[in-house]
C-alpha cells in the first residue's frame, strides 16, 4: 500500500459522524445469528438427504459470506448491551477446528483499522504478497488467526473457553456425519470463508483498487449479482473500501452517499 496514492479528504471525523449516524448493533447480533442459523439449517437438511450437496454448497457460502458481513458490521456500530442478541454472537459458523470468537476477532479488526497495512496491523500477512501467497495465507486464517492472536494477546482463560467450545462443535459435526459429508462441510467453510479474506483484506487493499474515493467500476450486472448474493450493504462496502477505512462508524448502506457527500465538499474546497 503507497500512502502517497492517498487522496485528500476535505471532511473530519465530525463533519461524517454528524451527516451519517452509526447503527446499533442490534440489527446485525440478529442478522449474524440468523445466517448461522440459516447455515447449519442447511447442512442438517443435507444430512437428512433432503438436499443435495451443490444446493448447500450454493447456500452454505452465501451465508457464511453473509454472516461475516453482519458480525463486520457489528464490529463497527454502536454496541446494543443486555439483550438476548449479545448472546447470541457467541454462535459461530465453524470453520476449523480451532478459530477465533467473536471479541478477538473484533479485537484484531480494530487494529486492522488503527494500523491498516503496517507490521502491527494483525492481518499484515493476508494483505502483503503476491496473490498465490496471500490465497494461501486467507485458506489458513483460521489456524493463523489463532496463533497470531495469542502471540500478541496471550491465551486467556475465556479465549481458551471459546477454542475449546468451537473444536467440540468441529468434532461433533465430525461424529454425527457420514465422512463424505463431512468433508463437503469443510470444503464449503473452507471456501467462503478463504473468498471473504481474500478479497477484503488483499485484493481491495491493493492499490489500484483501495485509493479511491469514486466507486469501483464494476459492470453493473456484476454488482447486481453481488448484490442478491451477498446483500447490498455487502456490494456498498467493496465499491468503497477505502471510504469505509477512513470513516468505519459508516454503516457500508451509506458509503455511495459518503462518496458524494466528500466530493461536494472537495468542490467547495476548491
Amino acid at each position: 500500500m503507497t500512502k502517497a496514492m492517498e487522496p485528500t479528504l476535505p471532511c473530519s471525523n465530525k463533519q461524517v459522524h454528524d451527516a451519517f449516524k452509526p447503527d446499533a448493533s442490534l440489527a446485525y447480533d440478529r442478522a449474524a445469528f440468523g445466517w448461522a442459523a440459516m447455515f447449519y439449517t442447511a447442512y442438517a437438511l443435507l444430512l437428512l438427504d433432503f438436499i443435495p450437496g451443490w444446493a448447500f454448497f450454493v447456500v452454505g457460502v452465501i451465508a457464511i459470506v453473509r454472516n461475516f458481513n453482519a458480525l463486520h458490521e457489528a464490529f463497527h456500530a454502536v454496541d446494543t448491551r443486555g439483550t438476548f442478541w449479545i448472546t447470541m454472537r457467541a454462535v459461530p459458523i465453524v470453520m476449523a477446528p480451532w478459530q477465533l470468537g467473536y471479541h478477538a476477532l473484533r479485537n484484531n479488526h480494530i487494529h486492522h483499522h488503527r494500523h491498516e497495512g503496517d507490521e502491527q496491523d494483525p492481518d499484515y500477512y493476508l494483505i502483503h504478497g503476491n496473490p498465490v501467497w496471500t490465497l494461501l495465507m486467507a485458506l489458513t486464517q483460521p489456524e493463523q488467526s489463532v496463533l497470531r492472536y495469542i502471540r500478541r494477546k496471550g491465551l486467556t482463560k475465556k479465549l481458551a473457553l471459546e477454542l475449546l467450545f468451537h473444536a467440540a462443535i468441529w468434532i461433533g459435526l465430525a461424529i454425527i456425519s457420514p465422512w463424505e459429508l463431512f468433508v463437503l462441510y469443510n470444503v464449503v467453510t473452507r471456501f467462503g470463508n478463504t473468498a471473504a479474506w481474500w478479497i477484503f483484506d488483499y485484493l481491495l487493499h491493493l492499490d489500484k483498487l483501495y485509493y479511491r474515493l469514486e466507486s469501483l467500476p464494476f459492470p453493473r450486472a456484476f454488482e447486481f449479482v453481488w448484490a442478491v448474493l451477498f446483500s447490498h450493504s455487502n456490494i456498498k462496502g467493496v465499491l468503497h473500501h477505502y471510504l469505509h477505512h477512513k470513516y468505519p462508524f459508516v454503516p457500508d448502506r451509506n458509503l455511495p452517499e459518503l462518496a458524494v457527500f466528500i466530493e461536494q465538499h472537495n468542490k467547495e474546497e476548491s
